[in-house]
């Protein structure tokens, strides 16, 4: 019986762990330059970063940038919002990120998707950052990185940054914002492993009793 209930403990930590996880992130690349988003009409208005996702599909929880410094004042009115791929380029909006609309330098400002976001599998995103809704000039600058490697045990990858001053994207293929993604497997998904293991460990119980 203690090894069942120990064996019961194990596959709700795993189904807990199955939950939610690090899918991607290119923190520990060198920074080689930040990107600023401007609220300026003369300057950089969005700022968008691409991202693949591996064979399997993910809810996605959060997108978190590493922010090199956050200037002007009142530093408020950034956004971020989830898009899709078309040519290479953002194309149609998908999603919202709920986060700090006043971000601080550094890590730590999470974007999330209301409730969640289901991306499918071998797809490629955007997520674009904006200061649109701004009336003062505020800058809120991201690390880049030429190195366009990540940690991704979900076998996701980044990929290239693009900046729009109001007359469309401009495409930087040779360096990536620094950010992290946080996500879940589907919720079907997690709970057929716990069901798994649950009847592994009801048939066992069975066992013993007609033993």
């Amino acid at each position: 019986m203690k090894k069942l209930n120990a064996a019961l403990i194990a596959i709700l930590l795993a189904a807990a762990s199955a939950q939610a996880q690090i899918v991607f992130t290119n923190l520990a690349n060198d920074w080689s330059g930040w990107i600023g988003v401007y609220n300026s009409a003369t300057d950089t208005q969005r700022v968008a970063q691409q991202f693949t996702t591996g064979n399997a599909g993910y809810i996605l929880l959060a997108i978190n940038p590493y922010f090199q410094d956050v200037t002007g004042s009142p530093a408020d009115g950034f956004t971020m919002e989830l898009f899709s791929d078309s040519g290479g380029l953002p194309d149609a909006f998908l999603s919202s990120l709920d986060g700090p609309a006043s971000p601080v330098a550094g890590f730590g400002n999470a974007y999330a998707t209301p409730g969640g976001y289901e991306v499918a599998a071998n797809t490629t995103y955007w997520w674009v950052a904006s200061t649109l809704s701004l009336s003062n000039v505020t800058n809120f600058s991201i690390y880049q990185t030429s190195d366009l490697t990540a940690t991704s045990p979900a076998g996701w990858t980044g990929g290239k940054s693009a900046a729009d001053s109001g007359t469309g994207w401009i495409l930087d293929e040779t360096a990536s914002t620094q950010f992290s993604m946080d996500a879940t497997v589907p919720e079907p998904s997690t709970w057929a492993l716990f069901g798994l293991g649950a009847l592994g460990i009801l048939m066992g119980l069975r066992r013993k009793k007609t033993a």
